[in-house]
């Protein structure tokens, strides 16, 4: 059996924690809608303030850190965000508007979340962050229909759980590193959700399936990648030898890994954590403190999870990405066969372990780390020109057409 490890950097019930589960604050049950404000990023190593809506302030900066993990994160400068920034100030020279309209960040509330946490979808939202030139709170993925004030909203990450579409009318979706699942295709790609999606085309896709199927429906689409991958290299190596990570895979996926590295390994499962937290800052504190764990620490990381994969990838950390082969056909991993190729195992089956002990030969266990700072710089580029059409005022290419 591998050993698990306790990741240290636990949340201890600390004076912080109880400011965070104040009422009115992010610890409260949010309503369906809810456009939810912090106030000011909280610099590291300080206690954060009360938290709720602050009378005639907005939240100054792109950071969503609440701890040292997250602020490490979130603050680190580096050419992929600089060029990003470059970027948001080309489109804000001429309009005033975008410096009132709020900027929201997706958050994961609501009764679909109450029992259990994916910290890759924090891990997303913090990425964003990164990018935009500051955040004034938080809507949730799920009740993006029911959001009742205008703001411009990052349309990242995995859509969706609920026939909650299209989005209400005060969103201004920026549509970039976009998936639609599958059990949502026939929501997201109703007449109705078509029409919402060409409004605001082009839609900017994680993955190439998603790309294909909206073409296929006549949307214009392009493939973005995702957003974690603009994520900052890390500046050095691990100390000593470093340890190695195995993160969401399945029992029988682990017996792929050699014994020597498993045995030693430390276990995690981000995207499972059985825990009802409602808490939106407390989650991205998580994600953040997991993140710097992965930096700081990985010599090597061997998970099925691609916001696990792609933050470490982009970080500079060597990856191995086991998934089911009776996946094969999943569009959404494919990202990862375009930067560290895939290495499908059998998840399922009486011979399952034994048939992954045999693969295992074929597998590279000692991976270089992979260098895509010109990728970094084309995505947050991409990203800046994308927010730009939405909160800056400049048209899309729908817009643009009808004007000509």
């Amino acid at each position: 059996m591998p050993a698990h490890h306790d990741v240290p950097g636990g949340l201890g019930r600390s004076q912080r924690q109880r400011d965070l589960s104040t009422a009115g604050g992010p610890g409260a049950r949010p309503r369906s809608g809810d456009v939810r404000r912090f106030p000011d990023q909280v610099r590291p190593r300080e206690r954060p303030p009360a938290v709720g809506p602050r009378a005639g302030r907005r939240p100054s900066g792109a950071s969503l850190a609440t701890g040292a993990g997250a602020t490490a994160v979130a603050q680190q400068a580096d050419p992929a965000r600089q060029e990003n920034t470059r970027q948001m100030a080309a489109g804000y020279q001429e309009n005033k508007e975008c410096h009132v309209r709020p900027i929201c960040l997706l958050e994961y509330t609501g009764a679909i979340f109450e029992r259990f946490v994916n910290l890759g979808d924090d891990i997303q939202t913090l990425a964003v962050s990164r990018l935009v030139p500051r955040v004034d709170g938080y809507v949730s993925r799920e009740a993006l229909n029911q959001v009742a004030e205008p703001c411009t909203v990052p349309m990242n990450g995995f859509f969706m759980n609920t026939g909650n579409w299209p989005p209400s009318a005060q969103v201004s979706p920026v549509f970039f590193a976009f998936h639609i699942s599958p059990p949502a295709q026939a929501v997201i790609c109703s007449p109705e959700g078509i029409d919402y999606l060409r409004r605001w085309q082009p839609i900017g896709c994680r993955d190439r399936g998603t790309q294909a199927l909206l073409e296929r429906h006549g949307v214009q689409a392009y493939y973005s990648r995702c957003v974690t991958l603009t994520l900052p290299r890390r500046e050095r190596s691990p100390e000593g030898e470093g340890e190695v990570f195995l993160v969401g895979l399945s029992p029988a996926a682990r017996r792929a890994v050699p014994a020597s590295i498993r045995k030693r390994a430390i276990v995690v499962d981000q995207a499972k954590l059985r825990l009802p937290i409602g808490n939106t800052r407390l989650r991205l504190e998580l994600a953040g403190e997991l993140l710097d764990q992965y930096r700081r620490r990985a010599r090597l990381v061997i998970t099925s999870k691609i916001h696990c994969a792609m933050p470490c990838i982009a970080m500079g950390i060597p990856v191995v990405f086991l998934y089911d082969a009776a996946q094969r056909d999943d569009y959404r991993v494919k990202i990862i066969d375009d930067l560290v190729g895939i290495q499908y195992v059998h998840n399922s089956g009486p011979l399952a372990a034994l048939r992954n002990l045999h693969l295992a030969r074929g597998i590279d266990w000692n991976p270089p780390p992979l260098d895509i700072e010109s990728l970094k710089l084309e995505i947050a580029a991409e990203f800046g020109r994308a927010f730009n059409r939405v909160h800056a005022g400049e048209p899309g290419v729908a817009e643009a057409e009808s004007a000509t």
